[in-house]
């Protein structure tokens, strides 16, 4: 407006037909005048002749015909007619549809306003928007929609009826042409602007293609959001909001929380729902009272796209094809949507689709077990007799000894996973305009996953200790004892295999609104079912008996040259490839003999389980719409849902007595060379081998499978859930502020039952078939059926604001309260007791583990208060925003860990041979064991998070020709935690306390900095993207003394490229996708590190390529 308002024009026009001079003087101007015929029939301009600005001119010629002129927000001029106004009572309503020129889809989100009054509303995902109570008169209507130019219609309300109008946007040489991504964010920055709330959308394109394979790669590159991997694939399985957990978080399909397979968790796996019937992501930060409670990180709402949005006819079939190098993944996909409007006004519609995928992917990976530095520091008492770092003071900081800041490997486990998958994903949806007031919408989703895995752990140790060596400086320094009965090296195997694994997805969702006047019925009922089933688990775990480490098994590179002596068999740990022991051919040939491996009782096992989830919602609401002073409306809602989690297992046992060489089973080579690692000798059964193996395993007669009888109680386990919501919820308007607030009550309700039962895994009893591994039979001996119960409720007050200096400027903030509740195993009071009889490295050194793990009854639930600020500035298919976010919260869960003999203190050890005496437990010398105590507790002191959010989007439209079609796309997100945490110290001096607590620790996987930077183009039929996203490392788990494991930082570069054989058109679409560009076979994708060193990592392949063609009737 700025531009035709200051600058002058000559006129030179004669008295004549004001209508006729109005487009005279809007022709000259290149302004947009809106005036009704019937305002300005019959009246005449007077002559224009001089210099004027628009509104000048304008109103010059508007003078004496009793019409005014207004200038909306978007720079039109509109002639207004003598506003009169009803008397009480005297109202009307105004209905409307807003949709594309072409009558291609709906325009949801648009912005619309009554010029006069101020009033504002949006579109819904129909197009449809409604002031339902007006005073009778004439009015502008203007409507705002970034991509198009803004549109200004007239309408007259009457008293006690509905003024309807229908509305084109881009109608006419006037339309800015976008598609492709560009349209996608169009779609998306509009639903954006118009919320109540802090938001970030993730939308379809004009022609319903969603960008991604998964919703977690979907949401990859949303500020303040990073997503975790599964571990074997690669793809996005969760997202974190925030620096807050998946478990911290909620998402929703349609309205309905989504089930977990498995019976057991709570973050309903992402991967396995794909994309191809998505409307759009929304990532809700700031929580309105109608919003649940547990989005303490954020909200996450998937929609599906409506059937009335889509064309009259509709049919869309694609095709993609994907691998990487070296065979570590094979992706093929096909997915085809069909639908259609039916009815004299178009007013049903039904869609389907159906997407099949199968991959398969291969990683390999790499754990050890790392001590830092080659000494110890003496004890209090100047005597070298540490034997662990465990004995240092926590408050220490590695390198225990000046200039020892070496680290070495004691036992390296190596990892190879294989996963063959196939998903089908289908969706049916029927959507019925009833009328104008009523619509119903019926929505079902399927997704089945059919995932066969392999996947072998190869572990070899040689265990040095801490010692005091004879003849040297009184110090414990760490060595490999040569001595005979050293037994100093281990080598065991874990295979796996579970073939045709199926999880199934299901929700079935029935979403309604109905209209009265100013009332606005919104009703919900939904089921999901969600189940896994794993009919052949199988898992093998083959060791070694204890060997003996001797000088003949070691290179001399092993030997320090500046000690003397062996240190650790890997020698000095440097840089992060995968570290290889230093061993001689004889070393090498003793690890690998396969008649070392003997199978026996507890050697396996073979499972079959079973998992379910159960969720039934139903959600209502009535919303008035007052429109009395400043209050807006009041709306009042109430949910309930019902969870239910089931799980079960039965087992048959590997036994007999029979070695893999005796069985005929031979050793290949591992498949260490596949991420480029030479000198590594390590055999062991090849995945083919293994899964012959056990395919025809009535072919072995030495192998006795023994099925287990499962415990009393087993097949009543389960969890089920009552959640009651309620809430009420006000918007008050003052001018441009905007006040949405109220308060939301939830209940709920627990109750669980679960086998409770103690686990021994080591040599067997004798009397319970001996042999090696776990022991069913003590198991269920000692089982025991325990159910528990547990409620909570709360009162979660929320308040929210918007000032709207603009259209296109908006400021937000507020605050809400939220809650995270406690898991109903960590309200047990029961203790979970496990016995692993076999010398492992750990904090004090080489021992067997006891593991006391107990509930806690008193837990109180996790309290969040969050403030949100931002302020949000859009222009065209662009935004500026920036914002910020700060959480305290109180009573965050920890664990409480209490290491050494005084975990003892309330436990009854099980009545067993195995907690009476050697071989076993010896209660009388408990130190010679690593006794590992826990239970969660509410910290002490609040915890707290903020962050700063950054977002910029350009499209460089102003650039000439076929630069205009370049844009821009970056965010950012500062991350800031602090929480304390506490650790029980069982090497403390006597006298001493052993309570220690640390302050200022960051969130686990919470990163400091993340972002994304893009590069996009989008002209002559042509859509591509360039995205470098960056994430800093985060803490995986704090551990004192500087040797908390820290997942390492994470760089992609990523390309998609799509272009439209016909851009008029756009019903033939090719495209291609690379991403993970800057990582090769031999990079590792995930790393970990202690004190700088690297400890951890898994290899995923690299760089992955995607080529599809899609093609639209």
């Amino acid at each position: 407006m700025g531009a035709h308002a200051q600058a002058r024009y000559s006129f030179d026009l004669p008295v004549q037909p004001l209508d006729k001079s109005l487009r005279a003087v809007a022709s000259r101007t290149g302004s947009n005048i809106v005036f009704a015929d019937d305002a300005v029939r019959g009246k005449s301009a007077p002559a224009l002749r001089g210099d004027f600005d628009t509104k000048t001119a304008y109103r010059q010629l508007l003078a004496g015909s009793g019409l005014t002129l207004s200038v909306t927000s978007g720079g039109s001029y509109v002639v207004n007619r003598p506003h009169t106004q009803g008397s009480s009572g005297d109202t009307g309503a105004i209905l409307g549809h807003v949709a594309e020129a072409d009558g291609s889809r709906n325009v949801a989100g648009a912005l619309v306003r009554i010029v006069e009054t101020g009033q504002t509303t949006r579109a819904d995902d129909l197009g449809n928007f409604r002031f339902p109570s007006v005073p009778a008169g004439s009015y502008t209507l203007e409507i705002s929609f970034l991509g198009f130019p803004t549109l200004v219609q007239t309408i007259d309300v009457t008293s006690g009826s509905d003024a309807s109008v229908e509305l084109a946007m881009g109608d006419g040489a006037s339309e800015i042409v976008v598609y492709g991504s560009r349209s996608a964010r169009a779609n998306a920055l509009n639903l954006q602007r118009t919320a109540s709330n802090n938001s970030d959308v993730i939308s379809a394109d004009d022609l319903g293609n969603f960008t991604g394979t998964t919703f977690a790669d979907a949401l990859r590159r949303t500020a303040g959001v990073s997503f975790q991997r599964d571990s074997v694939t690669g793809d996005g399985t969760n997202v974190i909001v925030r620096g807050l957990d998946p478990d911290m978080n909620s998402v929703k399909l349609n309205g309905l929380q989504l089930p977990v397979g498995n019976g057991t968790g709570r973050s309903a796996d992402l991967s396995n729902l794909l994309a191809d019937s998505v409307s759009r992501i929304t990532i809700s930060k700031s929580l309105l009272p109608s919003q649940d409670s547990a989005g303490t990180g954020g909200l996450i709402e998937i929609e599906t796209l409506s059937p009335l949005n889509r064309p009259r006819r509709y049919a869309n079939f694609q095709l993609e094809g994907g691998l990487s190098g070296k065979d570590f993944s094979k992706d093929l996909l096909a997915s085809g949507t069909i639908a259609g409007r039916f009815g004299a006004q178009d007013n049903f519609g039904i869609s389907a689709s159906v997407q099949y995928r199968r991959n398969a992917v291969r990683n390999v990976s790499y754990n050890t077990v790392t001590r830092f530095g080659a000494f110890l520091p003496n004890a209090a008492n100047g005597t070298p007799t540490l034997t662990t770092a465990e004995g240092v003071d926590p408050r220490a900081t590695f390198p225990f000894v000046a200039g020892d800041d070496d680290a070495y490997v004691l036992q390296l486990e190596t990892s190879f996973n294989h996963v063959k998958q196939t998903t089908l994903a289908a969706t049916v949806s029927a959507e019925w305009q009833v009328a104008d007031h009523t619509n119903w919408k019926f929505d079902f989703q399927h997704a089945e996953a059919d995932r066969t895995t392999y996947d072998m752990k190869d572990t070899f140790g040689a265990l040095s200790k801490y010692s005091d060596i004879p003849g040297g400086d009184a110090i414990s320094a760490l060595n490999l004892s040569l001595a005979p009965g050293n037994a100093a090296l281990q080598r065991y195997q874990a295979y796996h295999y579970d073939p045709n694994a199926k999880t199934i997805t299901d929700t079935y969702s029935f979403n309604g609104k109905t209209t009265a006047g100013k009332l606005t019925f919104v009703y919900l009922a939904g089921y999901a079912h969600g189940s896994e089933r794993h009919d052949r688990n199988a898992t093998l775990d083959m060791r070694t008996p204890a060997l003996d480490a001797t000088a003949a098994y070691f290179q001399p590179g092993a030997t320090d040259a500046s000690l003397g002596y062996i240190v650790g068999a890997f020698g000095r740990r440097s840089g992060d490839a995968i570290p290889i022991p230093l061993l001689t051919g004889a070393g090498w040939a003793l690890i690998n003999d396969p008649s070392l491996y003997t199978i026996t009782t507890g050697t396996g096992q073979i499972d079959t389980s079973t998992g379910s989830n159960d969720r039934y919602t139903g959600d209502v609401s009535l919303r008035w719409d007052v429109g009395a002073g400043p209050l807006t409306y009041i709306q009042v809602g109430a949910r309930y849902e019902r969870a239910e989690f089931k799980s079960n297992n039965e087992r048959v046992q590997f036994g007999g007595n029979a070695s893999l060489q005796a069985l005929g089973l031979p050793f290949s080579p591992t498949d260490l060379t596949r991420v480029g690692v030479t000198g590594a000798n390590f055999t062991a059964l090849s995945e083919k081998t293994f899964i012959n193996f056990l395919d025809n395993i009535g072919d072995y007669p030495a192998v006795v499978l023994s099925p287990i009888v499962p415990a009393i109680g087993q097949d009543e386990q389960g969890t089920r859930e009552d959640n009651y919501a309620a809430y009420v919820q006000t918007s008050l308007q003052f001018g441009k502020l905007e006040l949405v607030g109220g308060v939301r009550y939830n209940r709920t309700d627990l109750r669980a039952s679960n086998l409770l039962f103690p686990t021994y895994i080591g040599p067997i009893l004798p009397a319970n078939g001996g042999g090696f591994g776990v022991d069913l039979a003590f198991q269920n001996q000692f089982s025991k059926l325990v159910t528990e119960t547990a409620k909570s409720e709360d009162f979660l007050p929320r308040v929210l604001f918007n000032f709207r200096q603009s259209d296109n400027l908006i400021f937000r903030g507020g605050y809400f309260l939220s809650v995270a509740r406690p898991q109903i195993t960590n309200l047990s009071n029961q203790t979970r007791i496990t016995f692993i009889n076999i010398p492992i490295p750990g904090p004090n050194g080489v021992q067997p583990i006891l593991q006391l793990n107990s509930g806690n009854p008193n837990l109180k639930q996790a309290t969040t208060h969050n403030f949100d600020l931002s302020a949000e500035y859009y222009h065209k298919i662009g935004i500026i925003k920036l914002g910020g976010f700060y959480k305290r919260i109180n009573n965050l869960l920890q664990a409480n860990e209490t290491n050494g003999p005084a975990s003892l203190a309330n436990v009854t050890l099980p009545d067993s041979p195995y907690f009476q005496g050697p071989p076993y437990f010896d209660p009388t010398n408990p130190q010679n064991f690593f006794i590992n105590g826990g239970a969660p507790i509410n910290s002490e002191h609040p915890a707290t998070i903020w962050g700063i959010e950054g977002r910029f989007e350009r499209q460089f439209d102003f650039l000439p020709g076929a630069l205009s079609g370049l844009g821009v796309i970056a965010n950012y997100t500062y991350t800031k935690s602090s929480r304390w945490q506490r650790y029980s110290w069982a090497a403390a001096p006597a006298g001493q306390s052993n309570l220690y607590e640390f302050s200022g620790l960051p969130f686990n996987q919470q990163p400091e900095h993340s972002g994304t930077v893009a590069l996009n183009y989008n002209k002559f039929g042509f859509d591509g993207t360039l995205a470098y996203s960056f994430q800093s490392q985060t803490l995986n788990n704090f551990i004192p003394r500087g040797l908390s494991v820290y997942d390492k930082g994470v760089q992609t570069l990523d390309l998609r490229a799509e272009y439209y054989v016909d851009p008029r058109t756009r019903n033939y679409r090719i495209y291609f996708e690379a991403s993970d560009l800057l990582k090769g076979t031999q990079t590792p994708d995930v790393q970990q590190l202690i004190a700088g060193y690297y400890t951890r990592a898994t290899y995923l392949g690299g760089r992955k390529f995607k080529i599809g063609a899609s093609v639209t009737f």
